[in-house]
């Protein structure tokens, strides 16, 4: 950020990259992922950057814009029910509800509950497509 973004794009343009607190707290529906490799594919390491504005790599800084933070909560529903909406595919996917798609996956930790600088090293143990195991044991 500090090298590519902000001599390029001045303070007050660079404040404004990534606004999803911004976002979420004027209503409007986050949906999370990656589609090119210029960010992390993994979305444990996205998630924690949305909750501390900061990559694993940078705990001790100051967070980038912290007027964007969002919690947990909202980025989890970022990648599952804003995926969802943003595929027209919320009826059939996006939370565990009846009637729904079950897939899912089980993880090493509670991420709503674990250190916020710890969300990254979250590991997937299982994960469930339309309710059977296509990786890990259960």
């Amino acid at each position: 950020m500090t090298d590519l973004n902000y001599p390029f794009l001045g303070e007050e343009r660079a404040e404004w990259q990534y606004p999803i607190g911004s976002v979420a707290r004027s209503g409007g529906r986050l949906a999370f992922g990656s589609d090119w490799a210029v960010s992390t594919m993994d979305p444990f390491e996205a998630i924690q950057v949305a909750v501390t504005r900061r990559g694993p790599d940078s705990l001790a800084r100051e967070p980038w814009t912290p007027q964007h933070l969002i919690d947990v909560q909202a980025a989890v529903e970022g990648y599952t029910k804003g995926g969802a909406y943003l595929t027209f595919r919320e009826e059939e996917i996006g939370s565990l509800s009846p009637g729904k798609l079950a897939d899912l996956v089980i993880l090493d930790r509670d991420i709503f509950h674990c250190p916020k600088f710890e969300i990254y090293r979250t590991k997937v143990v299982a994960t469930l497509f339309r309710g059977k195991v296509v990786y890990g044991r259960l």
